[in-house]
């Protein structure tokens, strides 16, 4: 609107072309520092969003373990060692890591875990019982643990 105010005068009064050209030489220069000016204030303003967007612990992020929930950075330490159903755990038998989620079937199937013999009621680890057990088979003890 500036510009317009300043060669819309100077053609009113049907002024010589070369008028023209340093008017508009002039009014392109004040936009042009308008626009710089502008531009700088919205990239410092870009600038401080960006260092509290990295600092800002109400952002929200994506769970990195593929859960599909979104939390805010402050919640995800949190939501990590609590409540992420893909967030790896460690085996009481075996200290293997596995995911939460998969820990019931894991224990089923850990061969550390100890299970009681169906024959003598002794409490051995899984892998001590015989996955094939006839009548006259039962547990053997392992020598190598």
């Amino acid at each position: 609107m500036f510009r317009y105010n300043l060669l819309s005068v100077h053609h009113l009064k049907r002024q010589s072309r070369s008028l023209c050209k340093r008017t508009e030489s002039k009014s392109e220069s004040i936009e042009l520092n308008n626009f710089k000016s502008s531009a700088n204030k919205r990239h410092s303003e870009y600038l401080k969003t960006q260092s509290h967007l990295e600092s800002c612990g109400y952002v929200p992020v994506s769970c990195p373990c593929s859960c599909g929930l979104q939390v805010t950075k402050k919640e995800l330490a949190q939501h990590l060692t609590t409540t992420c159903d893909r967030r790896l755990v460690s085996c009481p038998f075996c200290q293997e890591d596995v995911v939460f989620k998969d820990m019931e079937e894991h224990n089923e199937l850990c061969g550390k875990r100890p299970v009681v013999c169906p024959h003598c009621k002794a409490e051995v680890k899984r892998e001590q019982v015989s996955s094939v057990q006839s009548k006259n088979e039962i547990h053997f003890e392992s020598s190598v643990q």
